[in-house]
C-alpha cells in the first residue's frame, strides 16, 4: 500500500508497476466515504498528489461508489479541485480510470 515501506524503500523506488500510474487519471478509494478521481502527479510514503481532481463525498449523493466511478469513466472527470494531497495511510486502493470496466 502507498503508506507502507517496501523492503525499506518507498513505493516510488520499490514498486515499478505503480510507476505506470504516474501522469494518468486514477481512482483513489479511501477508507472513508470519499473517492478521488484525478491525475496522479506524485506520491511518497505519507501523501499522494493529484491534479485536476474530482473530490467526491459519497454521503452527498444517493449513488454507490461503483456507480459514481463508472459514470465518471463514461462521462469524464468533473474537476472541482486543482490539487489534492491525500494521506497515504487512508488509501484503500488506487487504479487507472481507464481500467474501470464498462458493460
Amino acid at each position: 500500500m502507498f503508506g507502507e515501506e517496501n523492503n525499506g524503500r518507498s513505493l516510488r523506488a520499490g514498486h515499478p508497476s505503480a510507476e505506470t500510474l504516474l501522469g494518468r487519471q486514477v481512482v483513489v478509494d479511501m477508507r472513508s466515504r470519499w473517492v478521488y478521481i484525478g491525475t496522479l502527479v506524485d506520491w511518497g510514503s505519507e501523501h499522494l498528489l493529484l491534479h485536476d481532481v474530482d473530490a467526491h463525498d459519497l454521503r452527498d449523493s444517493p449513488t454507490t461508489r461503483e456507480k459514481y466511478v463508472l459514470d465518471t469513466r463514461l462521462h469524464g472527470v468533473r474537476v472541482n479541485r486543482r490539487r489534492v494531497w491525500i494521506r497515504a495511510e487512508e488509501v484503500v486502493s488506487i487504479s487507472a480510470l481507464e481500467d474501470v470496466l464498462v458493460d
